[in-house]
């Protein structure tokens, strides 16, 4: 799948890089052959220096490379041949051919059950079915002009009492509900108003949202249909996205980093301890690892201890990392 509002954009940029490249590349020298110009700008005599052979004042370095006098290729032009990608494009769904709608994934979240990709960002609510690998296929837009907007989105597992709705957050609008049993008809159930509500983890009858606003919130949700404000923890600086389960909920702060939090008793949730490293947009856990993206790249904490992770070590991407997700042995990471 493809973020298609910014393909063209990316096609665009590469084009005015090639082109500047080989603008400078092909230059014309305004002074005679066998002339260039000096750093005040005039024509002088350009000598070849004389080839002497070797240096045999000094010790031969078997280290040091060697003139083979093969060519080196053009510098002006990328290599015919680059490293193996160790990845495989299998198929995407192009919108740009089929409508003039801009679709935008800010958050995406799959439902196995149903062969389901569940998207939000511009466009709204967005589904796409994915039982076909190499053709993902749109399902529905809702609302169904494709104008709205949310900022991440939860399916509910087809095993939860609330196998076939779908939760969305935007930080105006709140928590929003839909029914989407019918995948290609979701449905707007009900819409609890509140501001600044970013990632969500579900964690038994209670729902957490980051609130941007350094908050955490708890929502009841033993009526899946109908969730209730409970409480919030504060003291937090700017929550994006969370991870966690009934041992620890782990918290990406913009401004504190990873934020471990015990929720053994709801009502009164506490801070474990924070790890200052940098801005922390995204974060997911598994039973062994916790995993932390932002601006100092991905940091990999072991889970041994829950509420007292230890730190493994960090990878600079060399830009700020957006999302990451950790898959058994292995870990994703979407750069800006």
């Amino acid at each position: 799948m493809r973020k298609i509002s910014s393909l063209p954009l990316l096609i665009f940029s590469a084009a005015l890089g090639v082109a500047g490249a080989l603008a400078a590349c092909t230059a014309t020298n305004p002074c005679a052959e066998g002339w260039a110009r000096d750093s005040a700008g005039n024509c002088v005599r350009f000598e070849e220096p004389e080839d002497t052979g070797p240096d045999t004042s000094k010790p031969v370095d078997t280290n040091e490379l060697v003139d083979t006098n093969e060519p080196m290729g053009d510098a002006c032009r990328p290599p015919n041949e680059g490293p193996e990608d160790p990845l495989t494009d299998l198929g995407f769904y192009d919108n740009i051919a089929s409508s003039g709608t801009m679709i935008e994934f800010i958050d995406v979240a799959i439902d196995a059950d149903r062969d389901l990709l569940w998207g939000a960002g511009q466009g709204g609510l967005m589904a796409f079915d994915i039982s076909d690998e190499q053709s993902p296929a749109l399902v529905s837009m809702t609302p169904s002009d494709g104008y709205g907007r949310y900022h991440h989105v939860y399916p509910f597992p087809s095993s939860d009492s609330g196998g076939g709705l779908v939760y969305t957050t935007h930080r105006s609008h709140g928590l929003t509900v839909f029914d989407a049993t019918e995948s290609s008809r979701p449905q707007e159930v009900s819409r609890l108003i509140e501001a600044n509500l970013e990632g969500m983890a579900q964690v038994g009858d209670s729902l957490y949202v980051a609130g941007r606003n350094g908050v955490l919130h708890r929502f009841d949700i033993s009526t899946r249909t109908a969730p209730t404000r409970q409480n919030t923890l504060s003291g937090l600086g700017i929550p994006q996205d969370l991870s966690g389960n009934s041992e620890a909920l782990y918290i990406a702060d913009q401004e504190q980093g990873l934020v471990v939090v015990d929720p053994s008793n709801p009502q009164a949730l506490q801070v474990a301890e924070r790890h200052a490293i940098g801005s922390v947009t995204s974060v997911s856990h598994s039973s062994e690892w916790v995993v932390a993206g932002g601006s100092a790249g991905v940091s990999l904490f072991s889970r041994t201890e829950p509420l007292a992770l230890e730190a493994e070590t960090t990878m600079d991407l060399g830009t700020i990392v957006s999302d990451v997700v950790v898959d058994g042995d292995l870990v994703w990471a979407v750069t800006l």
